[in-house]
């Protein structure tokens, strides 16, 4: 598994995590579950860190 606390903002959700790119898949999917938000896949394919996902999800807020 992946150490929760070498996840930051700045890890690369693609390469620092894809041994564990199912699990981001789900954690992604509960996230917008419970803020009722929708990250499109084109937009996905522009995310390369947390940081940039937690910003495109402040945008939808």
């Amino acid at each position: 598994g992946v150490d929760a606390a070498s996840i930051t903002l700045a890890t690369d959700i693609r390469e620092d995590l894809s041994n564990e790119s199912m699990k981001m898949i789900v954690m992604i999917s509960t996230i917008e579950d419970q803020l009722n938000v929708t990250i499109e896949i084109q937009e996905a394919s522009n995310l390369n860190t947390i940081g940039d996902f937690v910003s495109v999800v402040r945008e939808r807020l």
